[in-house]
């Protein structure tokens, strides 16, 4: 049945194939990707800002490939820089011994071309003495339907030019 709420897939009244909303919603099969991809790389992307939040590695590792690279901008990693999945995992027991928190928020999910995936959102970033909040924005890609690499970055022009976006 089609109405004004519910139009006729293909149609003008449809945003997403009018092209509309396309750019942001698009989660057709595409780039080597199959149907249902999208929606589970969306879940491993929030399910690792939500447990990076409280630090659980052990649900964290089964949601990373063990060939994970990592990078952070400055100011987001303390101490050293974290490369690889085993540096990502080490963070948390380092930010924990250096009372340290790292909280992520997400305000929009994009799934680029490519198939990566860019959110925007916030870091809140905690030490003894100080709370900060700065805009952030995440970008992952997958393979064997795991998070290959995360880079985060402090500035919107870097990392839409590492999703490969305009």
């Amino acid at each position: 049945m089609t109405s004004p709420r519910n139009p006729r897939p293909g149609s003008q009244a449809d945003p997403v194939s009018s092209g509309v909303a396309r750019e942001v919603f698009d989660l057709s099969a595409g780039a080597g990707r199959t149907f249902g991809d999208s929606l589970h790389h969306i879940g491993l992307a929030v399910d690792l800002q939500r447990l990076s939040a409280i630090g659980d590695i052990d649900a964290i590792k089964p949601l990373l490939h063990p060939e994970m690279r990592t990078r952070a901008a400055p100011g987001v990693a303390p101490q050293r820089p974290y490369e690889n999945r085993e540096d990502f995992l080490a963070y948390f027991t380092e930010a924990q011994a250096n009372d340290v928190l790292i909280e992520p928020d997400a305000h929009e999910i994009r799934i680029t071309p490519s198939g990566a995936l860019l959110i925007t959102g916030h870091l809140r970033i905690t030490t003894p003495g100080h709370e900060e909040v700065t805009p952030a924005w995440f970008v992952y890609t997958f393979r064997d339907r795991q998070i290959v690499s995360l880079e985060t970055h402090l500035n919107r022009n870097m990392a839409y030019e590492a999703a490969g976006l305009p």
